[in-house]
């Protein structure tokens, strides 16, 4: 019985960790306008096989890095997931969102280009009812 008891506290521990990379959203973007926007891979600290990208865009900021210090400063409000995760940038670019069309271009001059295939794939999640198109081109606004 003592073993059983080890071993279950030992499964829930293992899948609450699982558990704990989906408390972060996936898509947290304005919107509404046009914005830069960044791809985030959120890594397990432990196991850095365990990890997903997460997109954050917000109208007001101009500049890719303070995208991700906003991001870190929305992590740190919660401190098992701050000190349980990696968040590396890798790469950033501009989405414009409007009722019905969304599109993604663009390049972070921090971070490089994001893949925008990969932000489409996420935001066509939250936005089912949008058309979403990616181009690899600098800009198309």
């Amino acid at each position: 019985m003592k073993y059983f008891i080890l071993f279950f506290l030992f499964f829930i521990c293992i899948n609450c960790k699982g558990k704990l990379i989906d408390k972060i959203p996936d898509c947290i973007i304005s919107e509404l306008g046009q914005f830069k926007y960044i791809q985030i891979k959120v890594i397990d600290k432990k196991d850095r096989n365990k990890n997903k990208i997460v997109i954050r865009g917000k109208l007001g900021i101009n500049f890719h890095v303070t995208n991700f210090k906003a991001f870190l400063s929305e992590m740190e409000k919660d401190p098992e997931i701050f000190n349980n995760f990696d968040f590396e940038p890798i790469g950033g670019g501009w989405i414009n969102i409007d009722k019905n069309n969304i599109n993604i271009c663009g390049f972070s001059t921090a971070y490089g280009k994001a893949r925008h295939t990969i932000t489409s794939a996420i935001l066509s999640k939250y936005y089912p009812h949008h058309a979403i198109t990616n181009d690899e081109r600098l800009f198309i606004f």
